[in-house]
């Protein structure tokens, strides 16, 4: 029996048809197959995917108008992404380097919504509260750090404002405050 016949063995038993693995392909299949290959996107056109500069520019006046709000309904991972982007802006004075080209932003975007599937169960505002709650901290040790003028400390990249280690340590804020009430 076939390994596709083993896969299937009810189709083949219903039909009567024995299943082989070693079908020839049929001319209209490779001619299909030949012209799905031809369609393949060109170089300066497989550039373009990613999140493009405006879809980023309506997600920022989106956020800010949530920001002012103080309600985040309806905000998804590209807001969150920009909203990463302005305090990253605002407590280093300078642009995230993950939001510099197209691909990196739809990477880092797609992380952020990994990390509001598998550590916030959807739930954008308290995601937005875990950044509040990041950005806060490195706020304080950036303000320190500028102080005491040291030169060395690791900058609060998305892939580590997200990361499970610094959702861990939140965790552990919130229930020492718990505790310490």
């Amino acid at each position: 029996m076939s390994a596709v016949a083993t896969k299937f063995p009810r189709d083949e038993r219903a039909s009567g048809v024995r299943v082989s693995s070693h079908v020839a392909p049929s001319t209209k299949m490779v001619t299909s197959l030949a012209d799905w290959a031809k369609t393949a996107k060109s170089k300066e056109e497989r550039k373009k995917a990613g999140i493009q500069k405006a879809s980023l520019d309506r997600a920022e006046r989106e956020m800010n108008e949530m920001i002012e709000r103080e309600d985040y309904t309806g905000a998804k991972p590209m807001h969150v992404f920009v909203l990463y982007a302005m305090l990253h802006k605002h407590v280093y004075g300078v642009e995230a380097s993950e939001a510099e080209s197209p691909g990196e932003r739809k990477k880092a975007i797609m992380f952020i919504g990994s990390t509001l599937r598998s550590r916030f169960d959807g739930d954008v505002a308290a995601l937005i509260a875990f950044v509040r709650w990041v950005w806060a901290r490195e706020e304080r040790t950036e303000k320190w750090r500028r102080e005491t003028r040291q030169t060395n400390g690791r900058r609060l990249g998305c892939y580590l404002a997200f990361s499970p280690r610094l959702y861990t340590d939140y965790k552990v804020a919130r229930e020492r405050a718990l505790a310490s009430r």
